[in-house]
Formats: C-alpha cells, sequence, structure tokens
C-alpha cells in the first residue's frame, strides 16, 4: 500500500494566484518567491532603534526609506517603475502595514511580529464561567 501526500509551496501559490497590491490606484504585484534572507532584513527593518543623536522626524524618514528599499525588493520587476512613482507619498504608517503584510505572506504566519494569544484557562461566558470570579466563588465546594 502506498501512502501518498502532496505539498504546494507557497511560492507556487503565489505563482497561481499572484499578489498584487493597489496604493493610490497604482497596482503592484508582488514576486512569488523571496530569499528568506529577504525576509529577515524586512523584521530587522522594522526592528531597526532611532540613533539618539537624531530627531524624531529624521529618524522616522530614515526608518521609512529602508522599508520603501526593503519593499521594493518584493515587487515584481515589471511594477518597479510604478512602484518607485509612490515612493515620495508612502508614509511610516503605510509602510509599517506593507511590511507587515510581506512578512505574513513570505514567512506564512499569521503576525510573525507578535506571539500567538494563549488563555489563562478562565472561561469568558458560559454557565462555567470563571471571569470576574472572587477564588473561593469559582472553588467547586466539595
Amino acid at each position: 500500500m502506498v501512502r501518498q501526500k502532496a505539498f504546494q509551496t507557497a511560492a507556487a501559490r503565489r505563482k497561481a494566484n499572484p499578489i498584487e497590491w493597489t496604493i493610490d490606484d497604482v497596482r503592484v504585484r508582488l514576486k512569488a518567491s523571496a530569499d528568506l534572507v529577504q525576509v529577515a532584513d524586512l523584521l530587522d527593518g522594522l526592528q531597526a532603534e532611532i540613533k539618539d543623536d537624531e530627531s524624531h522626524i529624521k529618524a522616522a524618514n530614515e526608518r521609512r526609506l529602508l522599508m520603501i528599499e526593503l519593499i521594493r525588493q518584493f515587487v515584481d520587476e515589471r511594477d518597479i517603475e510604478a512602484f518607485n512613482g509612490l515612493e515620495a507619498d508612502l508614509d511610516v504608517g503605510i509602510c509599517v502595514d506593507l511590511v507587515s503584510e510581506l512578512l505574513t505572506e513570505y514567512t506564512g504566519q499569521e503576525n510573525p511580529t507578535q506571539p500567538r494569544s494563549s488563555s489563562d484557562g478562565s472561561l469568558e461566558t458560559g454557565s462555567r464561567s470563571t471571569a470576574g470570579a472572587l477564588p473561593e466563588a469559582s472553588t467547586p465546594q466539595t
């Protein structure tokens, strides 16, 4: 008896269903494949520290320019010119959103920058809820 398993890579999925962003009515397609080092650079770009001697505005602009360069590595070659035309209008907030989207897509994680939440064991609703109860009230009586 033969047991078979089939796997599809994320790159194959992106080739079959390409990712397309619309930024200010400009279409920007993303590459199907990315190098793991490029993905690591994205995460490092989000976590880059601000130099003590820089003003916050200058530091924000440097971070914005860094993120734009990192994002550009994921843009399909056919849409680089279109993306370059958007560069002046990409503020820090949208750059962070775009980088987060790239991290999510190219790592396969739901949110790679935040740990998954876990339950503390208390039930929030229902007949067995213990949320807000005093310790002695939620302890079963014998």
